[in-house]
């Protein structure tokens, strides 16, 4: 008898548990009703609880903590630290209710754990630099290295096809003199999307010559990019 009526108490309390959170929410949903009626109907449900026979002490629910709903409404992301970029960023995602979390992009554990000799930078896919006599400077990518890249600019200037190259193309124009031996990767980049925003953001930050801006970055990122 005692089994049966200890899962009856703990059905019950799961019951009322769920039609109070019925009342509550349904109410807080469609703006039926204010807390002082949400109150009243609870209190109308426990007084016919009393009445078929159920206990005080059995009908006494905890209220449910709002806790993790807080928790929840809350966003936070998790980008790599770079420098005062990474500030500037987290104030404007604060004030959108976003916390941000910095890592560290290069890992004491990535270094101690290497055991191969990198390779060269120029050899490594990621965005260049190409500068001319005037001042001006060309910004691509590439996922091969550089060199193979620079003779494929400089081929196109062999051939006479400055359509394919802006870098050759601003040369032939303006009689410029180009400073081969002076292109240099700017940053490694592997992945192509990655290696594409990276250029997008170079040429923003760089006077480039006349050239594809590549991918449009939001004016509210832009303004967090100073000239060079």
């Amino acid at each position: 008898m005692y089994r049966q009526n200890s899962v009856r108490v703990i059905r019950f309390e799961g019951a009322l548990y769920k039609i109070r959170e019925f009342v509550t929410h349904s109410s807080e949903k469609h703006c039926i009703s204010d807390h002082n009626s949400i109150r009243k109907e609870v209190q109308h449900i426990k007084a016919a609880l009393k009445l078929n026979g159920y206990h005080t002490r059995d009908i006494a629910t905890p209220r449910p903590s709002n806790r993790l709903d807080n928790a929840e409404s809350r966003k936070s992301v998790c980008l790599p630290y770079l420098g005062q970029l990474s500030h500037r960023i987290q104030r404007i995602l604060l004030q959108a209710d976003v916390k941000v979390f910095h890592s560290a992009p290069n890992k004491l554990s990535r270094t101690l754990q290497t055991h191969k000799d990198k390779p060269p930078a120029q050899s490594q896919p990621g965005v260049y630099r190409i500068p001319c006599k005037c001042g001006k400077v060309y910004i691509g990518e590439t996922g091969r290295d550089l060199r193979t890249r620079l003779k494929e600019h400089q081929g196109h200037a062999r051939r006479g096809e400055q359509e394919k190259s802006s870098i050759v193309m601003h040369s032939h124009s303006q009689q410029h003199r180009v400073h081969w031996d002076k292109a240099e990767l700017i940053a490694t980049v592997p992945s192509w999307h990655s290696r594409r925003t990276r250029e997008a953001i170079e040429i923003h930050k760089h006077n480039t010559v006349h050239q594809d801006i590549g991918f449009v970055i939001s004016d509210i990122w832009l303004s967090m990019f100073n000239r060079t």
